[in-house]
């Protein structure tokens, strides 16, 4: 039993993996090119009650107040209260 435990949280975080680089990459087509300019994409790893996660997020400079923005992993936050729990 607990190999398949370990195996369907593999799959859970393969496929929230898969969610979260989809995600960055729409919101990458999809942002305002003029506001936010892409700097660079790096891995991000977070723990779960799952086991670890980690993802490639895009990491853009937001013109108009000079800060960096992590859209995806800020989407991901608000979700994951939910999922995570």
């Amino acid at each position: 039993m607990w190999i398949n435990e370990k195996l369907e949280y593999k799959k859970i975080l393969d496929q929230k993996k898969l969610e979260l680089e989809e995600l960055d990459y729409k919101l990458l087509k999809n942002r305002d090119k003029k506001r936010y300019i892409l700097i660079k994409v790096a891995p991000r790893t977070i723990s779960t009650k799952f086991g670890t996660l980690t993802f490639n997020r895009r990491i853009y400079m937001d013109n108009t107040k000079s800060v960096f923005i992590f859209h995806v992993v800020s989407l991901f936050v608000k979700e994951s209260l939910l999922f995570w729990k």
